[in-house]
């Protein structure tokens, strides 16, 4: 007995099968995360050593130079290249598609920390950074305002940026165009001369001197008491009393100490206007489009804010203004196909029932595919969308041949069940073989090695 003999002896476990599919499908609907691309890990992991105060030179040679050479002995490395600046040294490295980027930045990691000791004593910070299409800032902002925003950051810090992290899934915000203010010691090199002050011990003795260290804990009787010296500044005139020579010699004496925003080297504009900008980026598995919603919603409360007065919000690039649109073209694409077919098949068939059921096939497989990819822990992005925009004309093709060899059949003699078993005989294999073709086509970009281009055109072949 095959699959249609089944389906009409058994009318109603075949209509509870289709339907039990179709619910899932619909609750598939609401689960699966609308992403712009699939999450996919980028073959690369890049290393960034920040050095305040050091020119590219000194960075090539105290940092770059011995990083690479340990990084160098990490396996699987298809190339690597190094970026020397002021203040910073970038270092990355490429593997094939399908390497495990996890494994080798936690080697990165362990090579570096090899060579840490031939590395400047005062580097504070070594990043190791790997890379994820979520990555991805999912909504770029700008602000702008008639009144200079370049020392404003505590205030966007304060209304913008951590407001907008409280939000369920926003992984990161990170906000540009304007800096922290950071204590800036601007020293006289006349009065340094003066004073016979040397420049390293000054350096030296300022580090010393601003700390907060714990100590261990004083036991007094059923009292415990915990010891922490505390010698950080807080403000301008501790660090312009601080003595730093003899006879009373303090910091103030030989340097200026101010409190202000850092002179940035670069800028953003937006309309010939000072414009600070705003990445917000979503936490990895998270619903793009929902996330978006609830972003845009509590910019609507932040733009009421006294605080935020004068200030515009830009919105300069918006995934979920991507997906949105992608979906509607599906929809839209799957509406105007079912209306054609109908149109078509009621043209040459002149029966309602008969087109009735090429036009229930679309949108019944679609839900099914849909309940697949939620089981697959496949997203719903442009790539697996363009995969069922593809199936939507195949399988259309495949229900009107179907139906109008039934039809022909029953024109003949008049039973339905014989006419469909008859019909459905008659074309299956011509059907599968067809559909087979289009499987064997895709089917290289599921199971092949992972390449720059499989990698992507999976998700288009499994939808």
């Amino acid at each position: 007995m095959n699959l249609t003999e089944f389906s009409l002896r058994r009318p109603v476990t075949t209509f509870m099968i289709f339907l039990s599919v179709a619910v899932i499908g619909i609750i598939s609907v609401k689960l699966l995360p609308l992403e712009f691309f699939p999450s996919i890990d980028v073959p690369f992991v890049q290393i960034e050593v920040p050095y305040p105060g050091s020119n590219p030179e000194e960075i090539e040679r105290q940092i770059t130079r011995p990083v690479e050479e340990a990084l160098a002995t990490i396996g699987d490395i298809k190339q690597m290249g190094s970026f020397s600046s002021e203040s910073v040294c970038y270092v990355w490295i490429e593997f094939d598609w399908g390497t495990n980027t996890d494994v080798k930045a936690l080697k990165a990691r362990e090579k570096i920390d090899g060579v840490r000791h031939l590395l400047p004593d005062d580097i504070e910070r070594i990043f190791v950074h790997k890379f994820n299409t979520d990555d991805e800032e999912i909504l770029t902002l700008r602000l702008s305002s008639n009144s200079d925003l370049s020392s404003s950051y505590d205030m966007l810090d304060r209304n913008l940026k951590r407001k907008i992290e409280r939000i369920s899934g926003v992984s990161r915000v990170t906000l540009y165009g304007v800096e922290e203010n950071e204590i800036q010691i601007k020293l006289s090199t006349d009065k340094l001369a003066a004073y016979r002050v040397d420049v390293g011990q000054l350096v030296e003795k300022l580090m010393r001197s601003n700390f907060a260290l714990p100590s261990g804990k004083i036991f007094d009787g059923n009292n415990r008491f915990f010891v922490r010296p505390v010698g950080e500044f807080e403000k301008v005139e501790d660090y312009e009393n601080m003595v730093i020579g003899q006879n009373n010699l303090r910091l103030k004496d030989v340097a200026e100490v101010v409190y202000g925003h850092p002179k940035l080297t670069y800028g953003r504009h937006l309309d010939r206007k000072y414009a600070v900008g705003l990445d917000i980026f979503k936490e990895s598995g998270a619903n793009t489009v929902h996330v978006t919603e609830l972003i845009m919603e509590e910019l609507k409360e932040i733009e009421n804010n006294p605080e935020m007065a004068g200030i515009r919000i830009y919105e300069m690039e918006n995934q979920a203004d991507g997906i949105i649109s992608s979906l509607d073209e599906l929809f839209n694409s799957g509406i105007l196909g079912a209306i054609l077919a109908t149109i078509v098949l009621f043209f040459f068939l002149r029966r309602w029932s008969t087109t009735f059921v090429v036009a229930l096939a679309v949108p019944l497989s679609l839900l099914v595919t849909l309940a697949c990819m939620f089981f697959l822990d496949i997203s719903l992005n442009i790539l697996s969308m363009m995969g069922l925009m593809l199936a939507v004309g195949m399988l259309v093709d495949n229900a009107v041949v179907a139906t109008e060899s039934i039809h022909r059949y029953q024109q003949k003699n008049g039973n339905m069940k014989k006419a469909t078993l008859l019909g459905v005989n008659e074309i299956s294999l011509a059907i599968t073989a067809g559909t087979l073709t289009t499987i064997i086509v895709f089917l290289p970009n599921i199971v092949s090695s992972n390449d720059q281009v499989a990698i992507w055109l999976k998700y288009v072949a499994i939808s």
